[in-house]
């Protein structure tokens, strides 16, 4: 994720209703307070981190926020207030334990923790109680685990998958994976096809990883339908839950040639505070590179408690905010929030997310309400 620190003249930025072509379109403008509802880290100058490695965040049933940190091999559950409650899970091999921790999402009032490296899923209650495990059923022996994964609050799940090996090259690389949803027990419910993976680069050592400024594949999953979005353009396709297409989520006439500034931002971000051998190695390796003519259309796609579908645009040079574009679940565009662009969002709705602030890239876990 490209991060953005965003000034303090976005305290007075309103949130705009877009303009729809359906007649039907709710029109509405929210507005957001600057200050969040919720703050959680050190600040930039401590010499001791609240954190160590953020890697998820989540708001449980009781209002209580749970922090995901690797670096501690544990979930921390705060009160609203901020004050810590507990800890839950800590490092090693047995049941809600983890070596390190990959990532995190809710289902409904469960929390799923992913352990690095791994296809194995720690389910915890709401109050921090290791549940069960959960290993996702996998659509190809190619696969170990889902390359990305999202849930509803029923517990249906959507995946995709890795790219095929057969498709690996030294350069930039695109490959069909699989895409598919899932029931609470990891069971295959419904296939939703062979679609195109992210850009990838490969290298002589046969390793690889995203493309930069690459386009990179968004799932989401509310009540009614699933969502999969490709980044080529601002488009998403819209499934139900027997796996059948329903129809497209998008906006047209959206400006996606790569300009330098869009480079130069991404190459700058991406490097912050890295060690300088590593800074020099990327810098040498972003020198040799062909970037992307068109940047993605979208970088996140999230679907809130009410069925709205959230797509943030991909941000472009010099903005100091993300841009998200709000539809309904039958695909009318209706507003515009604005939020702040440093902030990873884990839950949308009250935009619960990961904030890194530059320059020493300290993380807060922060929470906004939009006004509606």
């Amino acid at each position: 994720m490209i991060l953005y620190a965003f000034a303090a003249t976005w305290a007075t930025a309103l949130v705009t209703a877009a303009t729809s072509t359906s007649i039907n379109a709710r029109q509405s403008t929210w507005q957001i307070d600057p200050n969040p509802v919720f703050d959680l880290g050190a600040e930039s100058g401590d010499t001791l981190d609240t954190f160590g490695e953020v890697v998820g965040a989540a708001r449980v049933p009781n209002g209580d926020i749970v922090v995901a940190d690797a670096k501690y091999h544990s979930l921390r559950y705060c009160m609203p207030d901020r004050k810590f409650r507990r800890s839950a899970g800590r490092q090693g091999d047995g049941p809600g334990e983890f070596q390190s921790i990959m990532a995190t999402m809710r289902c409904g009032d469960s929390l799923f923790v992913q352990a690095r490296g791994t296809g194995r899923w720690s389910v915890f209650g709401p109050t921090g109680v290791f549940k069960r495990r959960y290993i996702p059923v996998l659509p190809s022996m190619r696969d170990q685990v889902p390359y990305d994964i999202r849930c509803n609050t029923t517990g249906l799940l959507i995946n995709d998958g890795w790219e095929n090996p057969a498709d690996r090259k030294v350069a930039a690389f695109r490959s069909a994976v699989p895409f598919w949803m899932a029931n609470a027990d990891g069971l295959i419910h419904a296939w939703l096809g062979d679609l195109p993976s992210g850009e990838r680069y490969g290298t002589v050592s046969r390793s690889t990883g995203p493309m930069p400024l690459g386009k990179q594949p968004v799932i989401a999953i509310g009540l009614t339908r699933a969502y999969v979005g490709t980044a080529d353009s601002f488009a998403n396709m819209v499934f139900g839950f027997n796996g059948k297409s329903i129809g497209m989520v998008r906006k047209a006439n959206v400006n996606l040639v790569t300009t330098p500034a869009d480079i130069q931002q991404f190459i700058a971000f991406d490097t912050a505070g890295k060690l300088e051998d590593y800074k020099a190695s990327d810098l040498r390796r972003f020198q040799e590179m062909n970037f992307p003519s068109t940047i993605p259309a979208y970088r996140n796609l999230a679907v809130e408690s009410e069925d709205d579908v959230w797509v943030e645009r991909y941000p472009r040079a010099g903005e100091n905010t993300s841009h998200w574009v709000v539809f309904s679940p039958t695909g009318t565009e209706f507003v515009q929030v604005h939020l702040p662009s440093n902030l990873k969002i884990q839950e949308i709705g009250y935009a619960l997310g990961i904030a890194t602030e530059l320059p020493d890239s300290v993380h807060h876990v922060k929470m906004y309400h939009p006004k509606r």
